[in-house]
């Protein structure tokens, strides 16, 4: 009854299925039965999945392209350290599949960089990872201006932050005409504030676009490319299929692949 009232007055699909699993993490704490997987629970919340708005709109998946255009445009506009961070910050969010939170939490000593080839990025925990063992996540250069292997190891030079513990990812302030970086790590409205100028500006629409796009235009384009699921989602540090495929957008190319699969012989 508590559910269904929710339901009745709830603006979105959300308030229901937080207030669904706050209610069973009570019963399980209590040692009661699992009222929440009751027939009858289980019918007002795909009732309020129907009627209800899905409640904040997921991020679109940014493409390569975009990215490369919007690393070009702050290299265009000025030659500056915080232009470099923002850029850096763009193409480690897309190939590394990282949010915010993990990009925040990246320090100077928990990279290594092997010969010119390889950068080694180790996370003492992601927000997905629930008993925070920590991930080795390994990117390979490529012939790219966005490629994110050397657009760390010029920022890590470029701001001072060789053989520091110093956060890779801090705010850029000017002093007497001369940038400093910051010892603290980047708050999230900053990164966000400078990465949306730049998807703007290659003509992305900000509603749709932000900080999330980064990790879901990586994994799209993993998905798409074709690479095992298994070797993208533990990239990405998912546990579950059922949270990994919602970042997958996939393309017409690859729902176009299935009939072609399906009738390899009577392809033109």
């Amino acid at each position: 009854m508590y559910l269904l009232a929710i339901a009745q007055t709830g603006k979105s699909h959300s308030s229901i299925k937080c207030n669904s699993a706050a209610i069973a993490a009570f019963h399980d704490f209590s040692g009661s039965s699992k009222v929440t997987e009751h027939p009858l629970v289980c019918a007002v919340r795909n009732y309020a999945r129907r009627v209800l708005p899905a409640g904040e709109i997921r991020k679109e998946p940014i493409t390569w392209e975009k990215v490369a255009q919007a690393n070009q445009w702050l290299a265009s506009t000025a030659q500056s350290l915080r232009n470099l961070s923002l850029a850096t910050a763009i193409s480690l969010g897309f190939c590394g599949f990282f949010r915010y939170d993990d990009l925040a939490h990246i320090r100077v000593n928990n990279l290594k960089l092997v010969g010119e080839s390889v950068l080694e990025i180790r996370l003492d925990s992601r927000k997905n990872e629930q008993y925070r063992e920590g991930s080795l996540i390994l990117l390979s250069a490529m012939e790219s201006y966005s490629c994110p292997v050397k657009s760390v190891a010029l920022l890590l030079e470029r701001a001072g932050l060789e053989g520091s513990s110093r956060p890779l990812f801090s705010p850029v302030t000017v002093c007497d005409g001369v940038e400093v970086y910051g010892n603290t790590p980047a708050s999230y409205q900053y990164l966000r504030r400078g990465i949306l100028e730049a998807f703007e500006t290659v003509g992305l629409p900000v509603k749709q676009f932000g900080l999330h796009s980064l990790r879901a235009g990586g994994t799209t384009q993993a998905a798409n490319q074709g690479i095992p699921d298994r070797l993208w989602m533990e990239h990405g540090g998912w546990k579950t299929q059922r949270s990994a495929f919602d970042y997958v957008k996939k393309s017409a190319k690859v729902k176009a692949g299935v009939t072609q699969a399906m009738f390899p012989s009577l392809q033109p």
